[in-house]
């Protein structure tokens, strides 16, 4: 007689592991952070003379550059209060200061953040100057090989002295935070599609221009036969440098915008690029500036 045995089969135990969800919002922004920072890539910081590591651009930030896009046509105001930031956020060593670091430093990183974050390949379109070809090309550029042009550029300072001896000026290329105090001071709040009339046209024109030139200056010095004085443009409003640069001699003045353009033709090393003209074999320049598409994923 055959004996049948029940075998009851049981499913194997499983252990849950609890998870945890008395995180607060910091406790995980922290870890986000710490994530972020191990795909942190390297810049070459030309004033500082080393790589610095920087994190890649997140969406909130995407979000501030697109939102800047609806700026002023002639300054440009929102974007460089957004980048400015975003600078100074993606920073991983915190030991630097990015408000002292310069605007070409600032145009290095952001031509790396855009190369690492978006896609290395840039794509502009161009025309040849030339008024009986006007040919249009379209020019896929490597942002990756620009950066690396800011190793060969040479940026000094210099003290520039008048002829008689009486003034001089200990000027440097401007930093980061010398260029938001002029965008904060002058800019920001200008409606320059509400311009009425030539005078406010030309008066805005003229601020632009000396608001250019006050950023390269550091210190002011005037010898008068009584004592000498010697002026620092740290914690002085853009409006009161203004005032003060006015009034100096015109050939003077002069003087130190032929330091302005030395400086320009150095950081044109890096942003202005030359190609030829296929059909005609002119000569086409074009200068990579800084705006808010750049950093557009089109």
């Amino acid at each position: 007689m055959e004996t049948l045995t029940n075998v009851v089969q049981t499913a194997p135990v499983q252990v849950s592991v609890p998870v945890e969800q008395s995180f607060k919002i910091e406790d995980v922004l922290n870890m986000v952070k710490k994530v972020n920072d191990t795909f942190a890539y390297e810049v070459f910081v030309p004033s500082l003379n080393k790589t610095v590591f920087f994190r890649e651009i997140n969406t909130s930030q995407q979000k501030r550059l697109i939102k800047a896009i609806i700026d002023s046509p002639v300054f440009n105001t929102e974007f460089i209060f957004a980048l400015r930031q975003i600078v100074k956020e993606n920073c991983v060593d915190e030991k630097i200061i990015t408000d002292n670091l310069t605007i070409l430093d600032k145009f290095v990183i952001a031509l790396s953040m855009r190369s690492v974050s978006i896609g290395d390949n840039y794509e502009v379109e161009l025309e040849c100057p030339n008024e009986k070809c006007k040919t249009p090309y379209k020019q896929t550029l490597s942002l990756k090989a620009i950066t690396d042009k800011a190793k060969t550029v040479q940026l000094v300072t210099k003290t520039i002295t008048d002829e008689s001896g009486k003034f001089s000026c200990d000027c440097s290329i401007p930093t980061v935070s010398v260029e938001y105090q002029l965008e904060k001071e002058f800019r920001s709040n200008v409606d320059d599609t509400d311009i009425k009339n030539v005078e406010e046209a030309r008066k805005m024109i003229g601020d632009v221009f000396i608001g250019e030139i006050v950023k390269y200056i550091n210190t002011l010095t005037v010898v008068t036969p009584e004592k000498t004085i010697q002026f620092g443009f740290n914690n002085v409003s853009m409006q009161n440098r203004i005032t003060l640069i006015e009034q100096l001699p015109d050939k003077f003045v002069k003087k130190i915008i032929e330091y302005i353009n030395d400086i320009s033709k150095e950081i044109d090393k890096v942003s202005l690029l030359n190609f030829e003209c296929t059909k005609c074999k002119e000569k086409i320049d074009w200068r990579m500036t800084l705006n808010a598409n750049f950093f557009t994923n089109s």
